[in-house]
């Protein structure tokens, strides 16, 4: 873990240690019975998407500074305050709220810059120049932006890349009379068959099966 992370630990499956290193560490520890999450989830179903149950590794976040001071004062509360169920519920559906932003916007904690960055990566004409353009836009040396990205977001450069350029394909491809072919090349991709790769692994669908179940027809019949 890193500073500034806030890591979900499952109950009889998740085996945690910390090692220790030199400064000053500050450790909020939150323990509480199973069977209140459990009774958020039965209310509240999308719950079981960010608790992620089935998968290997617990759920991580990286908090902003926002959220950093918020768990501080909230943390506070209930370490003084007598057991209250309310008040942990509330303490909970907060960190639940932080989750969810987090999974709508993953750039939220990242500098400006690195957020700018990705957001010019976006733009089709930036799309062919992959990561050098990437790096450009960030104007800062690469091992920086590699160290940060991971740091604020997890990602790799040519994860960000190719997110981007996937999203963009896509949404080209909800245009019938697209050509797969040319969709890949104008979107970055040299190589077909990655391109079918890298999409199916993003979408569960092949471009093409894709481009039929999402392509918007042409006006027939004087119908829209």
């Amino acid at each position: 873990m890193q500073a500034g992370e806030l890591c979900l630990i499952r109950p009889r499956r998740d085996t945690h240690a910390l090692r220790m290193q030199r400064g000053p560490l500050t450790l909020f520890n939150v323990a509480f019975p199973g069977a209140i999450l459990n009774d958020l989830c039965r209310r509240y179903p999308a719950l079981h998407e960010i608790w992620r149950p089935v998968k290997p590794q617990p759920t991580v976040l990286r908090l902003t500074e926002a959220e950093l001071q918020w768990l501080d004062g909230a943390a506070g509360e209930l370490r003084r305050a007598p057991q209250d169920r309310m008040l942990l519920d509330c303490f909970l559906m907060g960190l639940i709220n932080s989750f969810r932003q987090s999974q709508a916007d993953p750039w939220r904690a990242c500098p400006p810059w690195l957020q700018e960055a990705a957001r010019a990566m976006r733009q089709p004409e930036n799309m062919t120049g992959g990561i050098p353009a990437f790096f450009k836009h960030c104007r800062r040396s690469p091992a920086h932006v590699a160290r940060m990205l991971k740091k604020h977001t997890g990602m790799t450069p040519s994860y960000v890349v190719n997110q981007a350029r996937l999203e963009h394909a896509a949404a080209c491809l909800q245009d019938a009379g697209a050509k797969i072919q040319t969709v890949a090349l104008d979107c970055g991709f040299n190589s077909l068959s990655y391109f079918y790769r890298v999409f199916r692994r993003r979408y569960g669908l092949t471009p093409r099966r894709y481009r039929r179940q999402h392509a918007t027809l042409p006006a027939q019949m004087g119908l829209a």
